[in-house]
């Protein structure tokens, strides 16, 4: 378990961290999918579920919307694990979580994801150019450096698109709340459009994956 090595795969919603973490799932490389919507804190995070859910890959990681409510803590913990940052404009994500009926507000992730933008160990690539070929041999170069990429996997997995639900906004939304002291003014915007967006609503179920 020491000489694993660890990475983090961020950015907005609707952003296909779902995808990236599916794709990075090969080889020697386990890569899970919002992992932090079931821990507390970003300990628990590292030790339960990150280090665990890949102990036999030589690389292990996960793709987290939800990394940008503690960028800090986490970059701290993982002690200079390289960062993948998927970068798309607010605009397009507001749309297109407005297609799904959901709140298009994410403005609570912007402060996190400007943070890891600063880090010295994170790449940045457009989520525009996901599905480049050269965009992917460098994001894995990034995570498992000398991991060969599958391409006919990558090509397969390419039309994929993996869907944001209700439920999974609102589990955002409950991680957020509880992490409102640390967040700061971010937080009560995201906080007022949550409310908001739940009394136009209502409290129907949203559907599952």
């Amino acid at each position: 378990m020491n000489a694993q090595r660890h990475f983090l795969v961020v950015g907005y919603p609707r952003s296909r961290t779902a995808w990236l973490a599916n794709w990075l799932c090969h080889g020697g490389v386990h890569c899970g999918h919002e992992l932090l919507a079931r821990c507390v804190t970003p300990e628990e995070y590292l030790h339960e579920r990150f280090v665990d859910s890949g102990r036999n890959c030589a690389f292990s990681g996960s793709a987290e919307t939800a990394a940008a409510l503690w960028m800090p803590q986490l970059a701290a913990l993982l002690r200079g694990a390289p960062i993948v940052l998927v970068s798309r404009p607010e605009a397009e994500v507001a749309r297109s979580l407005e297609r799904l009926g959901l709140d298009g507000d994410v403005r609570w992730a912007r402060e996190g994801l400007e943070y890891a933008r600063r880090l010295p160990q994170t790449l940045e690539v457009r989520f525009a150019d996901l599905d480049s070929e050269a965009t992917a041999r460098a994001i894995l170069a990034h995570v498992a450096p000398g991991e060969p990429l599958d391409w006919p996997r990558w090509r397969m997995l390419r039309e994929f698109n993996v869907q944001i639900t209700p439920r999974r906004m609102e589990q955002l939304g409950r991680n957020a709340e509880q992490n409102a002291a640390a967040l700061g003014e971010s937080m009560a915007v995201y906080k007022g459009s949550h409310e908001d967006t739940k009394t136009r609503r209502g409290d129907g179920a949203g559907s599952n994956l």
